[in-house]
């Protein structure tokens, strides 16, 4: 079947130039989807290029086909660069690793 969301908070940080979203991803008999599919999912809900979407956290419950994510999606990469620890940005590949 794939992944699918639903929106459970959305919140526009006009100070922070993002958009925040606490997410709930249902992933059916699959395990708990990686950042990248993620990412994936909420740029192509939005319509947004996929190096502005930095997913903080992806949980997933015991026991349960779904995960709970929290996600920011920025105005422009630069604005991510800006804000974001470096360790962020490295895990949704936005910097490379050393």
């Amino acid at each position: 079947m794939g992944l699918s969301m639903e929106l459970v908070d959305r919140r526009e940080n006009k100070l922070l130039r993002r958009l925040e979203l606490r997410l709930k991803v249902f992933h059916p008999g699959m395990p708990t989807p990686s950042r990248k599919d993620v990412k994936a999912l909420v740029a192509a809900n939005l319509g947004v290029p996929e190096d502005r979407v930095i997913v903080a956290y992806v949980k997933t419950p015991f026991g349960t086909d779904y995960s709970k994510a929290y996600v920011k999606v920025y105005e422009s990469v630069e604005d991510a660069k800006k804000i974001e620890p470096d360790y962020v940005l490295r895990r949704n590949g936005l910097i490379g690793g050393e």
